[in-house]
């Protein structure tokens, strides 16, 4: 397959964002929906022109060679462009707390781009997303939520969108300009 160690391949995915990336909730050492994730990221992949095809096998298979704390609750993040996979373990950003007393979130200015080639895969052409949510966290929000240029909601900085309506669950379509 690729390069899986901790040795980067400078190529596309590296010089300009042109690598895809899932993010795995963990809970007691199991990725949640994983299926789900690696259908989206090899879909990705392959709109992008990377030649690889990450499997269910591959991934469990890692994460029973992992030894991290995180495995209980965490985050599994894996990147993969033409020359690289990287898994990594983070940390849960979200806090019971902040459940507990809801969101704080704004309108970002950013709009989204409905029209660009990118909509719907998840990138590493993510600085929008990073400077936006530092900038709401830094006036005191949580999220940040992007508009598309219609002014159709779409997604937030480092989240999805949904809402519930009469026991329906809704969330923006894709043809909005969200991953």
């Amino acid at each position: 397959m690729k390069n899986c160690d901790r040795t980067l391949v400078p190529d596309d995915g590296f010089f300009f964002g042109l690598s895809v990336f899932e993010t795995i909730g963990l809970e007691q050492g199991h990725p949640l929906f994983l299926r789900e994730h690696l259908e989206r990221m090899n879909a990705s992949a392959a709109a992008l022109g990377i030649d690889a095809r990450l499997t269910s096998e591959q991934v469990l298979d890692w994460l029973r060679r992992a030894d991290h704390p995180l495995l209980e609750h965490g985050g599994l993040k894996i990147v993969l462009s033409r020359e690289n996979l990287f898994f990594l373990i983070r940390e849960n950003p979200y806090r019971r707390e902040q459940y507990e007393r809801g969101f704080l979130v704004d309108y970002s200015a950013v709009r989204r781009n409905e029209t660009s080639p990118l909509v719907c895969h998840k990138t590493a052409n993510y600085g929008d997303c990073i400077l936006e949510n530092r900038a709401c966290h830094a006036a005191g929000m949580d999220e940040r939520i992007f508009l598309n240029s219609r002014g159709e909601l779409t997604e937030g900085t480092v989240s999805n969108l949904f809402f519930l309506r009469e026991g329906k669950l809704y969330t923006p379509a894709a043809s909005c300009g969200l991953l």
